[in-house]
């Protein structure tokens, strides 16, 4: 009896499994017309950013970086000065802005903070 429970469990896992599509992540890098790197991620399934994205300005300094999951906006996420400094700070859940988010100054200085909510 145990026997063929144990068999009966092991088929069902082998038949859910093989319903499961794979997640083959792939890694995009965009360029500009003069083949500088503008931005950097990877996609699952051919579709869905999975993972950390980065983006880079026309000048070549790092404007945004941040974290997809599954293609949705999740944890944090910078945005950047010039000079590599810090702009903007703040997480994402779900998609939505949530928690605490912080603008500076491009010296650093904190300017303004502010609490968004995750309203799901």
């Amino acid at each position: 009896m145990i026997a063929s429970i144990a068999k009966i469990l092991f088929l069902f896992a082998l038949l859910f499994n093989a319903n499961i599509p794979a997640q083959n992540k792939k890694l995009i890098e965009n360029r500009n017309e003069n083949g500088q790197l503008i931005e950097k991620y990877y996609i699952i399934n051919d579709t869905l950013i999975d993972g950390e994205y980065l983006m880079w300005s026309e000048m070549g300094f790092k404007s945004v970086s941040g974290y997809y999951k599954k293609g949705v906006a999740e944890g944090k996420w910078i945005q950047y000065y010039k000079s590599g400094s810090k702009r903007i700070e703040g997480s994402f859940k779900n998609g939505k802005p949530d928690g605490i988010w912080i603008t500076y100054l491009p010296n650093g200085a904190k300017i303004s903070k502010t609490v968004a909510g995750c309203h799901d």
